[in-house]
């Protein structure tokens, strides 16, 4: 598990932190909102970080002292798959963006925001979806950055991109149309 600070330039993420046989884990010398990640564990990703029966996986959080969380881990999440081509039809090489429908967990740290290249012939696979609602959309490769995206970014994005909803251990397809991004 790491820390990732959501806040501050040159914000770095935690070293790892040791997670004990019986499933406990300790988190010391945090200060400003943060989320909680997996990192290293082939195919396995976070489902949930639940506080006080809440989800706050996406929301950046405060931790303070004596705060209980539950963190969920699991390799049964979506997947989405797909071809992306361009006005005429012809596939093309570009970068396939997933994330939330819901506006307030769209940022770059976001579990549900996602992106991944195709192929050369086009074809996408997008893996550990969490269950939910989600826009897509497909743009150039070199519009694919989301490092310190905006939220006009995302809601430019949001308003290109076609609606789909994963549910956990369901593969689901979908082809997309490039959006040129100026």
């Amino acid at each position: 598990l790491r820390i990732r600070p959501v806040e501050g330039t040159g914000a770095s993420q935690s070293p790892a932190i040791l997670v004990k046989e019986d499933g406990s884990f300790a988190l010391e010398h945090l200060f400003g909102p943060v989320v909680l990640r997996a990192e290293g564990l082939r195919g396995w990703h976070i489902q949930s970080v639940l506080h006080g029966g809440r989800d706050i996986t996406d929301e950046p959080t405060e931790l303070v002292p004596g705060m209980e969380l539950r963190v969920t881990l699991s390799e049964r999440l979506g997947t989405l798959t797909g071809v992306v081509t361009n006005s005429s039809g012809a596939t093309v090489a570009a970068a396939v963006i997933v994330l939330a429908e819901d506006p307030v967990l769209r940022h770059e740290r976001a579990t549900m925001t996602k992106m991944v290249y195709t192929s050369a012939n086009g074809r996408y696979v997008i893996e550990g979806l969490r269950a939910g609602r989600y826009i897509a959309v497909a743009v150039p490769r070199e519009a694919s950055s989301l490092a310190d995206a905006t939220a006009d970014y995302y809601d430019l994005l949001a308003s290109q991109g076609s609606k789909v909803t994963i549910r956990d251990r369901e593969a689901d397809t979908l082809d997309l149309k490039v959006f040129a991004v100026r």
